[in-house]
């Protein structure tokens, strides 16, 4: 069966699958092995070489736990000042924006506390326009408890960027910034071992 005919629970199986034999101390060459010549072979390759091994995830636990923790402050600090911006303009069904901003920061928590390639990456890429909004939420020139939240909040995505980068590159060393896998001379894809 190719890959694009497979459906969704056929292809978060294969994922889990593969993710349980990496993470109970198989070679990722030996996973990969009779996958090889079938059509798929691409996406394993590339869903092998976002997964990382126990060894890394027992390395690397307490800068994830780190970053886990700048994007759960982020996440507070972004449902504070959507309520002081509700406050201040009296909107209609405030308590719903206020519920809203911080569900992305809670989901990506999740994302990277499974160690998903994804996580680090949608976090990086998310921080560039964080940063953009926030430093033109400086040319506003909030006053006392804004400027404060804007001080942390860009000190906060600088961070999150920043942890994102170092572990994308130290839990993932065989892949590319767009997560795909690596590639020996011949063209096969190169596994950590």
């Amino acid at each position: 069966m190719k890959w694009k005919k497979m459906t969704v629970p056929a292809k978060k199986s294969l994922y889990k699958l593969l993710e349980e034999r990496v993470i109970a101390g198989e070679k990722k060459a030996d996973i990969y092995a009779p996958f090889a010549r079938m059509p798929e072979a691409k996406r394993v390759a590339r869903i092998l070489a976002q997964i990382p091994t126990p060894q890394r995830r027992a390395q690397f636990k307490r800068l994830n736990q780190i970053l886990m923790v700048v994007i759960a402050v982020l996440a507070l600090i972004k449902a504070l000042s959507v309520f002081l911006y509700v406050h201040q303009n009296a909107m209609p069904y405030g308590g719903l924006y206020i519920l809203m901003a911080p569900i992305l920061n809670i989901v990506l928590i999740w994302v990277i506390g499974k160690y998903r390639g994804i996580g680090y990456l949608l976090i990086v890429l998310l921080g560039i326009t964080a940063l953009s909004n926030v430093i033109q939420s400086f040319a506003l020139q909030f006053s006392g408890l804004g400027s404060f939240i804007n001080v942390i909040n860009l000190f906060g995505v600088i961070a999150s960027m920043a942890l994102s980068l170092i572990l994308l590159k130290n839990l993932l060393p065989q892949t590319n910034f767009l997560l795909a896998p690596k590639k020996d001379a011949q063209g096969n894809p190169t596994f950590e071992e």
